[in-house]
């Protein structure tokens, strides 16, 4: 038997079990059914907000053989780095894919002088009297719902110490508030 019988015998066997033919011939089929884009063996599911439009897409070997595998984690939930020179397509791969199937995507540019606050953000201070306010103006509003009146001696307590800005006192205060109306209601229910 010939090497070229060989090759065609071994790509009729690869496409009836699914297995991907070698890869300098291989190059998948990006094609939309209803609901779904299928990229060669994958498929995903087309969001609300999918685009039909790939006119801007080139459909070469290499980059389709790429989209197949970003395609195949992205159905599994595996994460991807891509890495190479600038400008080489790989953020605009991802973008169309993305697109594609109508999922929000965030784009972050890293390189060699990236720091970790540039991932995770750096933290901001935060002022102690709108913190206490947050919980103060909350706190009233759950008080009110649970029927607890504004009149009572606790919630004159904790406007007196809020009011004169004792952030310690009134945050144990409302600590304490707080564990006594759980332990309350829990109480009630036995």
């Amino acid at each position: 038997m010939s090497t070229q019988n060989r090759v065609t015998v071994c790509e009729i066997v690869a496409s009836i079990w699914n297995v991907a033919v070698p890869e300098s011939q291989h190059k998948p089929l990006i094609q939309e059914f209803s609901g779904i884009l299928k990229i060669g063996r994958v498929s995903l599911p087309l969001g609300v907000t999918a685009s039909h439009d790939r006119s801007r897409f080139i459909e070469t070997r290499t980059s389709t053989r790429l989209l197949e595998k970003i395609a195949r984690s992205v159905e599994y939930n595996e994460p991807v780095l891509l890495v190479g020179e600038t400008g080489t397509g790989k953020t605009t791969l991802v973008q169309n894919l993305a697109h594609w199937i109508g999922q929000k995507l965030t784009v972050l540019n890293l390189s060699q002088e990236s720091d970790i606050v540039d991932l995770l953000g750096g933290f901001k201070p935060i002022d102690a009297k709108l913190m206490c306010t947050m919980l103060y103006n909350e706190f009233n509003e759950l008080a009110r719902d649970s029927k607890m009146k504004d009149d009572s001696d606790v919630m004159k307590w904790l406007q007196k110490y809020f009011r004169a800005k004792k952030w310690d006192t009134f945050l144990s205060g409302l600590k304490r508030t707080t564990e006594h109306q759980i332990k309350g209601k829990s109480d009630r229910k036995k």
